[in-house]
């Protein structure tokens, strides 16, 4: 039987996809840990939208010596999970909600080259095909489904513009077999296998069904990155105008076809602020990222939901004594866990920490 957790996220993305309309819900008010304090020293989320699961496992990196590892941070407790052999460094991107990692390790001695890695049951796994230049993750959905973009030589394109996808639980290549070249960087892919980014002229686009499709900007504006894409499809990112500003936006598809026929909506800014970004989505298509406060910048995370937008910073639980500004939010889970960037104000410090609605 599915968890009332999963059937609540069902009834709202489809009453979402519906336009339908829902009561507004009070505001979170959220515990925070500081992930900042480890065995290890300091934990550095990745900053990416698939950094957190619906467990609450957080991947980043540790140094480990002088060098950085992969981790996984969980309730507390930091996990390195090493690298490949030969190389010192290694990075982790997403976690999905198996607790399956996709991370790279970059080359010691060759500038450019990177090798990225699947890591299952603890074992680490170089799952570069033979002959690319090199490969960097972006996702990995629940079906273990690992999205990257990388450079393969032998259908000579350039850097950054081929995908590849590949099913860790299978060990196997499950890209296009006709990938559009010269395009798209694609940077989210849902357990529908639906993807998103932007293609080669920066423009925004998706993949479903075996079909690119070119999807619409905000208005005024000239182009436009997709980051984060949920269950039913739909995305956020942000979109850029020709003046350098940039909006924080959220693209809502029509049933479970990614077509330009969508509706974009531009989400609102903090205060009296003039730029935005959107980081992260989760399935009730809540939405975390940072918005200007005002016209000099003094930049916060924001949480919104299609009917409410705040400043994270403002919703800390009372009685405990958080000191803390926040900056930007990463990543947001279907249990409204949200991984933030700021600083302690009351030492300086910069500070990650993850937020846990009340």
């Amino acid at each position: 039987m599915p968890s009332f957790s999963k059937v609540r996220v069902i009834v709202v993305a489809l009453l979402v996809l519906m336009g339908a309309s829902i009561a507004q819900a009070s505001p979170h008010t959220y515990l925070v840990a500081n992930m900042g304090t480890t065995s290890y020293g300091i934990f550095y989320p990745a900053q990416n939208a698939n950094c957190l699961n619906y467990s609450g496992q957080v991947v980043g990196g540790v140094m480990v010596g002088s060098y950085p590892h992969a981790a996984i941070w969980s309730n507390g407790t930091v996990t390195d999970l090493g690298t490949l052999p030969g190389y010192p460094r290694s990075y982790a991107v997403g976690i999905n909600d198996a607790g399956q990692v996709v991370g790279y390790c970059p080359s010691p001695t060759l500038s450019g080259v990177y090798h990225t890695f699947v890591v299952t049951g603890g074992v680490m796994t170089d799952i570069t095909p033979a002959g690319w230049k090199y490969l960097l993750p972006d996702w990995i959905n629940n079906n273990g489904i690992v999205l990257c973009n990388g450079n393969n030589p032998s259908v000579g394109v350039g850097v950054e513009t081929q995908p590849y996808l590949y099913n860790v639980n299978t060990g196997t290549n499950v890209s296009p077999s006709s990938p559009m070249l010269n395009g798209p960087t694609m940077k989210a892919i849902n357990d529908s296998s639906m993807a998103t980014g932007a293609n080669a002229i920066g423009n925004m686009t998706a993949f479903a069904g075996g079909t690119y499709t070119a999807l619409p900007n905000l208005s005024g504006y000239t182009s436009s990155l997709a980051v984060c894409m949920n269950a039913l499809g739909c995305v956020a990112g942000t979109s850029n105008a020709a003046s350098g500003a940039y909006r924080a936006f959220y693209w809502r598809s029509i049933g479970h076809n990614e077509t330009s026929s969508g509706t974009i909506t531009a989400i609102p800014f903090l205060g009296t602020g003039t730029n935005s970004l959107a980081c992260g989505i989760n399935g009730y298509s809540e939405v975390v990222g940072q918005s200007d406060t005002n016209s000099t910048g003094n930049a916060r995370a924001f949480f919104w939901d299609t009917f409410q937008l705040y400043q994270l910073d403002t919703q800390l639980a009372s009685g405990h004594g958080y000191t803390y500004q926040l900056w930007r939010g990463y990543a947001i889970n279907d249990k409204s866990q949200i991984v933030v960037s700021g600083v302690d104000t009351s030492t300086g410090t910069g500070v990650y920490v993850l937020l846990t609605p009340q």
